[in-house]
């Protein structure tokens, strides 16, 4: 009696990655984000069946409504230690380690993992480390922001869509430089007020 020998090879490329509890909704003071930037949630979740390293893969933020030229999306540098993720340049670090490269253009935020140091517990760290910023005195109410993490297969996760709200502030008033005139005595002069 002759048997055939099978192998059953379990391939999980298929396997979305998966990205949750990413906060739907979040407000800032417009000060505050004029500022300095902010971090849009530290406590989310990632996690990716295939493989614990996403060398290839990539994570999208792109702000899909509500968005204008003073909305700026990066990565937070916290620092170059164990736990840390930092940035120098477009370079994306990981206790000090290389991992990434990020690009932010016409609203969209895009960082490319580029080595094996990139596994899932630091894509979460990345996830939790995305900032926002807001150049303008005059802000708009709110802004959608989708983030897509995609693994090294190509698959991507199931878009998560948070709206960043910015609630206005008075602006504390500028005084214009003052200038230096000289004039004859009895001259009458003009003094511009705005």
């Amino acid at each position: 009696q002759n048997f055939a020998k099978v192998t059953i090879k379990n391939d999980d490329s298929g396997v979305p990655p998966s990205l949750t509890d990413v906060s739907p909704q979040i407000t800032f003071p417009e000060n505050l984000v004029n500022s300095v930037p902010q971090a849009i949630d530290s406590n989310a979740t990632f996690a990716d069946p295939d493989t614990p390293i996403l060398n290839g893969g990539s994570l999208v933020a792109e702000i899909t409504s509500g968005g204008g030229p003073e909305d700026v999306l990066g990565v937070l540098n916290t620092g170059a230690t164990q736990g840390q993720i930092g940035t120098n340049g477009s370079t994306v670090t990981y206790g000090g380690v290389p991992f990434a490269n990020f690009t932010f253009v016409n609203g969209t935020l895009t960082v490319s993992f580029n080595a094996d140091a990139a596994t899932p517990a630091v894509i979460e760290a990345l996830v939790e480390s995305l900032t926002y910023r807001n150049t303008s005195d005059t802000p708009n109410a709110s802004r959608d922001v989708t983030i897509i993490v995609t693994d090294q297969f190509g698959t991507p996760s199931v878009p998560v869509v948070t709206t960043i709200n910015v609630t206005p502030e008075n602006d504390p008033p500028t005084i214009s430089p003052i200038t230096t005139q000289s004039l004859l005595e009895d001259a009458a002069i003009t003094v511009p007020f705005v």
